[in-house]
């Protein structure tokens, strides 16, 4: 404990501490910055009692989120504003998650420096920059936390059940009230039954499960009593896009942790052909018949590489619904998925390395340090939008969600001019990006180029049908043109959809007046 807690401040005093300050990026503006429901008890009520959007008195989402919003509310309460205190506890959530996976891999069966080494390596993945310089990232932290402490404490043959059971279960509910994909969590749990050996103890274990899962039905239930939807259109997709879908997610986050390398923050999702979907699929399917061979084999440490393999894909199940509906990969959404991941890998080669360690030792240790290394280059991307967003572009040029995130940062540091260039390759990378066409219709709308505006505000209305700013760019347009009846009624549709959009009941006002 004492060489681990060392090397995390060491390691994550070189990745991170020199970028702690700065401006608030992404999501953290509206949920966090510009959020006026974070303070006093009357916020902390609205925090519990809403969606994590509409908790920020923006439209309404099916997320709820209300543990790692209490979390900012707590540091906005005790420092407002401060994105420095905000970074400074994600630093020590994820420091936290760190301790925790160890135990985890001790619990496993593996050494101490085995398991401090690999834990210490995994605190210093480049793809840990998301989740800990992002505030919005500390819901990644805070679920991963609650899914480490169930995984640890879940009962082995010849320990007393009561309390352990107990705590797994608290950590669940936790775990599901900070992010809806961790509501897989009973089913990776189930997967320690695999440990098993008593079939008496493997009945028993399966009675115990109902625990856990009951604390996803509260999740769903407290969800549903605050008014917070459980659904998707994505889950009415063909088992073929599901499919498809899958395979592209698993190998997107397996080729970047594989490899140490810290993805563009705003990549755009790709779908995989079916062919190289379905070869995608075989090699997972291969990898687990592998284990699983070794497993009933007896081999050392298999079944914990098994518990790993399994838990790192089923961690990447629901991602499958909220990644194509997104359209973009995120970093974050790989860190829970890594610990698994690194379980297996560990699991692998430990039997191979014990005999060595002191060896491989020094090799892991000059690993971690390139690695923190890197990840400080990867930090100080965070210092404000524009050179985070313009790090995605200089990636990849052409692709469409890092060009519109750029265009937006630069609307705020350059203005419009420097940023319809880039919302213009967007649309023309993606035709149908909505946000990028909306973007330009309101550069062109504050420029007063109305008659510019009409195309790319249709498109943004065309493609955004449930948008009411989108609604109201074109209705504005339209007055803004003498089409006095398509404004109004456009303008009627964006208060439909948003019935707080202030502007829209202003200049709807405006409209029906002039007409008297």
């Amino acid at each position: 404990m004492g060489l681990h807690l060392v090397g995390l401040v060491v390691l994550l005093g070189i990745a991170f501490c020199l970028h702690l300050g700065g401006s608030w990026v992404w999501d953290d503006i509206h949920l966090v910055a510009n959020n006026p429901n974070l303070a006093g008890w009357a916020g902390l009520r609205y925090v519990w009692s809403h969606d994590l959007w509409g908790g920020a008195g923006l439209r309404a989402t099916e997320l709820y989120h209300p543990i790692p919003m209490t979390l900012v509310w707590a540091e906005n309460e005790l420092a407002p504003q401060s994105l420095v205190l905000a970074r400074i506890a994600n630093l020590h959530l994820h420091a936290a998650n760190s301790l925790l996976f160890a135990a985890w891999l001790r619990r496993g069966g593996l050494s101490p420096a085995m398991s401090v080494g690999s834990a210490l390596l995994c605190a210093v993945h480049p793809m840990v920059t998301e989740p800990v310089m992002w505030i919005t990232g500390s819901h990644d932290l805070l679920a991963t936390a609650g899914a480490l402490v169930a995984l640890t404490v879940w009962p082995t043959e010849g320990e007393r059940p009561g309390r352990r059971i107990a705590l797994a279960t608290v950590a669940t509910l936790w775990a599901g009230l900070c992010k809806e994909p961790y509501l897989v969590l009973p089913a990776i749990l189930a997967c320690l039954l695999l440990r098993s050996t008593n079939r008496r103890f493997l009945v028993l274990q399966l009675a115990w499960l109902t625990a856990p899962a009951a604390a996803v039905a509260v999740v769903l239930g407290l969800r549903r009593a605050v008014g917070v939807p459980s659904g998707s259109a994505q889950l009415g997709a063909s088992l073929l896009d599901h499919g498809t879908a899958y395979a592209s997610i698993v190998r997107h986050y397996l080729g970047h942790l594989l490899t140490f390398n810290n993805p563009a923050t705003t990549e755009s999702f790709r779908r995989l052909p079916p062919l190289a979907a379905a070869a995608t699929v075989a090699v997972l399917v291969a990898v687990f018949v592998a284990l699983a061979f070794a497993w009933r084999r007896r081999m050392p440490y298999a079944q914990l590489g098994l518990v790993g393999w399994i838990w790192f894909l089923v961690a990447l199940l629901p991602h499958t619904i909220a990644t194509p509906t997104i359209g973009m990969y995120g970093n974050r959404y790989g860190y829970f998925p890594m610990l698994g991941l690194a379980t297996m890998v560990v699991a692998i080669v430990g039997p191979a390395i014990q005999s060595r360690w002191r060896r491989v030792g020094y090799l892991l240790l000059a690993a971690t340090v390139v690695l923190a290394l890197v990840t400080f280059t990867q930090s100080g991307l965070w210092r404000d939008e524009a050179t985070l967003f313009g790090a995605d572009v200089d990636r990849d040029p052409t692709d469409p969600k890092a060009l519109s995130h750029y265009a937006t940062a630069l609307i705020a540091r350059s203005g419009c001019s420097a940023a319809l260039p880039y919302f213009a390759e967007a649309i023309h990378q993606d035709s149908a990006d909505g946000r990028s066409w909306h973007n330009i219709a309101g550069c062109l709308i504050n420029s007063r180029r109305f008659s510019d505006a009409l195309g790319p505000a249709t498109m943004a209305e065309k493609l955004q049908p449930d948008d009411a700013g989108a609604a109201y760019n074109l209705g504005l347009v339209d007055l803004a043109l003498g089409r006095r009846s398509d404004g109004v009624r456009l303008l009627r549709k964006a208060l439909r959809l948003d019935p707080t959009h202030g502007d829209a009941r202003r200049l709807l006002d405006e409209a029906l007046q002039s007409e008297d």
